[in-house]
C-alpha cells in the first residue's frame, strides 16, 4: 500500500514537471517577449535615462565633513566637567557639541532649514516630520562620530550642495547654542575671578607661592576674555570628503529579469488554464 502511495506521488511530481515545461514551451513567445520588454525597460530606466535626464540620476554620495571644536583652556578644566556620560576622556566643549547633535529636536530644526534627502519634508506635518527625523535621517542619512575635539559628520545624499548648506547651518546653530549656554558660565567665573584678584592682590603678591596663584588667576581671566569674545566654538576644519555609493544597478537588472520571468510564467499558466476550459466547453456532451 505504501509503495502504491509513493509511486502515485512520484507520478504526480513527474506530471507537474511535464506540465510546467509544456506550458513554458507552448507559451515561450509570451514569456520571452514579456521578460525581454521588462528587462529592456528596466535597463533604459537604470542606465540610459539618468544620462538624458539628470533629475532621474539617483546616485548617492557619502559626504563627510570634519568639524573642529575649540578646546577648554587648561586653566578652566575644573570649571567645565564633561557632560556626556557616553564620551569618556573628551574635552568638555566637544562633549557638549556631541550631546547637541544627538538631540533629535536640535537636528530637526537644522534639517528643516536645509534638508539634503529626497523627501519633501515641508509637506510633512509635525508628527510625521519628527518621526522621519528619528527613524530615517538619524538612522540612515546622518551619522556623527567624535574623536578628541573633532566631530566627523557623515551625510548620505544625492545632492552634495545641499549637504554643504546643511553643514553651514549646523555649524551656525551649534555656535549659537554654545554661545547662549556658555556665556552665563563665562560671566560667572570671570566675576568670581575678578573678585578674588581685587580682594587679595596685595596678599597674593607677598610671596613666591602666592604670586604663582595670582598668575594662575590672571591666566584664567585672560582665557575667559578670549572665550567671551569668540563666536566660533565650532568651525569646518576641512573640505568635504566625497565617496560615491555603488548603486547596484546590474543587481537590480538581474532581479527585474527573474521577477519578470516568473511573472510571465504565471501568466502563461493562466492562459493555459483558460485555453483548457475552452476546450472542455467545446467538447460535445454525450447524450
Amino acid at each position: 500500500m505504501d509503495e502504491q502511495v509513493s509511486g502515485t506521488q512520484h507520478d504526480e511530481e513527474e506530471i507537474s514537471l511535464v506540465d510546467l515545461f509544456s506550458v513554458i514551451i507552448r507559451y515561450r513567445k509570451v514569456i520571452a517577449v514579456g521578460t525581454g520588454i521588462a528587462v529592456c525597460a528596466a535597463a533604459l530606466y537604470l542606465f540610459v535615462l539618468p544620462h538624458i535626464f539628470p533629475s532621474l540620476n539617483k546616485e548617492k554620495y557619502e559626504v563627510q565633513y570634519a568639524l573642529s571644536v575649540i578646546r577648554v583652556p587648561p586653566s578652566l578644566n575644573s570649571e567645565f566637567p564633561e557632560v556626556t556620560k557616553e564620551v569618556t576622556k573628551t574635552d568638555a566643549f566637544a562633549s557638549r557639541v556631541f550631546s547637541l547633535v544627538n538631540d533629535p529636536s536640535f537636528i530637526a530644526a537644522v534639517f528643516k532649514a536645509y534638508p539634503f534627502t529626497d523627501a519633501k519634508v515641508k509637506k510633512l506635518d509635525p508628527y510625521e516630520y519628527n518621526s522621519y527625523i528619528r527613524q530615517t535621517v538619524l538612522k540612515e542619512s546622518l551619522n556623527f562620530e567624535l574623536s578628541d575635539s573633532t566631530l566627523l559628520v557623515t551625510c548620505m545624499s544625492s545632492d552634495i550642495d545641499s549637504v554643504k548648506k546643511f553643514i553651514i547651518e549646523l555649524v551656525n546653530a551649534l555656535n549659537t547654542q554654545l554661545k547662549s549656554t556658555l556665556s552665563p558660565q563665562f560671566a560667572r567665573i570671570s566675576l568670581k575671578t575678578e573678585n578674588i584678584i581685587s580682594e587679595n592682590r596685595n596678599f597674593l603678591e607677598s610671596s613666591t607661592v602666592d604670586v604663582q596663584s595670582l598668575n594662575s588667576l590672571l591666566q584664567i581671566k585672560s582665557d575667559l576674555d578670549v572665550l567671551i569674545g569668540t563666536d566660533q566654538f565650532v568651525t569646518v576644519s576641512s573640505d568635504a570628503f566625497v565617496v560615491g555609493v555603488p548603486q547596484k544597478r546590474m543587481m537590480n537588472l538581474v532581479i527585474v529579469f527573474f521577477a519578470a520571468f516568473f511573472l510571465f510564467v504565471f501568466i502563461a499558466f493562466l492562459l493555459n488554464a483558460v485555453a483548457n476550459k475552452k476546450k472542455i466547453r467545446s467538447v460535445p456532451k454525450k447524450s
